[in-house]
């Protein structure tokens, strides 16, 4: 038999190479976890792991919110009036639900005192709202008058304040427009209304027309006739 083959000892260039190759794993690996890092920035600051906005991506925006809002301007300006004219109606609609309230609790004042309870809220409503066509009727206008004249206290030097006072602005009011009606010509033609506009005209019931005006100077007149007495004592 042969003699064993002794162990080659492994090439000193073959070594190398590997040390080579490790070290530019090594600096791959690195160079790669750097990329991720970098991108790991990024992305918190663009927004969270949600999708959501930082403070600081917010506060970018907000020039560019402030350009829209300038550009909206107008749009801004429609909301807020379609709001108001919401908010009117709806005041409105309660305004008359507080009107029926009112007359029940006046029906039963006079006709069934006993079991009555004077409420100083509907008191406030009936002198506010007395004047108002819209709120109270003629037929029950009456019984409202009758009411007021129980009224006792310093109410009924307001009241009747109140009542004088409107009777001035209605008046003076009434003279305008019968002014502007003597100075009109007929020679300008009235301009026709468009058909095609699809955009109704707001109507509300308390709309002061030439006839509401007339009935509202009506009852602060009657009004003022049953507090006059007592203007004096509240000036004074």
């Amino acid at each position: 038999m042969g003699a064993p083959k002794a162990k080659q000892a492994p090439k000193k260039g073959k070594s190398t190479k590997n040390t080579d190759k490790s070290d530019k794993s090594n600096k791959y690996d690195k160079n790669v976890n750097k990329k991720r890092a970098a991108e790991d920035t990024k992305d918190h600051k663009n927004g969270g792991e949600d999708g959501s906005a930082t403070k600081k991506q917010k506060k970018e925006k907000k020039p560019v919110y402030y350009q829209i809002k300038r550009n909206t301007s107008s749009e801004r300006k429609k909301a807020r009036l379609a709001k108001a004219r919401v908010e009117r109606e709806e005041a409105i609609k309660r305004s008359e639900a507080l009107a029926v309230e009112v007359i029940d609790y006046l029906k039963q004042w006079k006709n069934n005192h006993d079991e009555w309870k004077f409420q100083k809220s509907k008191q406030i409503w009936i002198v506010k709202n007395v004047y108002k066509p819209a709120f109270i009727k003629d037929e029950d206008l009456p019984l409202v008058l009758e009411y007021m004249k129980t009224m006792k206290g310093g109410v009924c030097g307001r009241v009747a304040q109140e009542a004088q006072k409107l009777i001035e602005k209605l008046e003076k009011q009434a003279s305008a427009e019968d002014k502007e009606a003597e100075g009109k010509t007929d020679d300008k033609p009235e301009k026709e209304e468009d058909d095609d506009d699809d955009e109704p005209k707001e109507t509300t019931t308390t709309t002061t027309t030439p006839e509401i005006r007339k009935a509202m100077l009506e009852r602060a007149k009657e009004v003022f006739e049953i507090f006059s007495g007592d203007l004096s004592s509240s000036s004074s």
